[in-house]
């Protein structure tokens, strides 16, 4: 059975990962004057937010391993609740700059996860 923290950090992935397709090449201008790619990006970086305050509800003691986790979890409620105050400087800095990072981190604790689960299936102890 699939790891249900991995899963939820599986969906924040892989919204790290149209973020970056998303900002390929554009710049904070290119982001102001195209409203798709806007509601793109805080789509995005909602769904990041969101998965992983999920991971986090079911298990509390990865938001060590997360960097920024309460941050992240905090943009994604301003985007959801607070979005006339929404900066788009720090919504364009968060996702062109600060998502890569947030990413590499997200990839190596589902291999982790992925690997402990394997492990109890088999048997087997890290």
């Amino acid at each position: 059975m699939p790891n249900p923290v991995a899963m939820r950090l599986h969906d924040a992935l892989l919204a790290c990962d149209e973020l970056a397709e998303f900002t390929a090449g554009q710049t904070f201008s290119d982001y102001m004057n195209d409203t798709k790619l806007r509601r793109a990006v805080e789509r995005s970086l909602h769904i990041v937010g969101e998965s992983i305050s999920q991971a986090l509800r079911i298990e509390p003691e990865i938001e060590e391993m997360i960097p920024d986790a309460i941050v992240i979890i905090g943009m994604r409620n301003r985007i959801a609740h607070g979005y006339r105050e929404i900066k788009d400087e720090v919504i364009w800095e968060a996702a062109a700059t600060g998502i890569p990072e947030v990413a590499t981190t997200l990839r190596q604790l589902i291999a982790t996860l992925d690997g402990a689960t394997q492990d109890r299936a088999s048997g087997t102890s890290g």
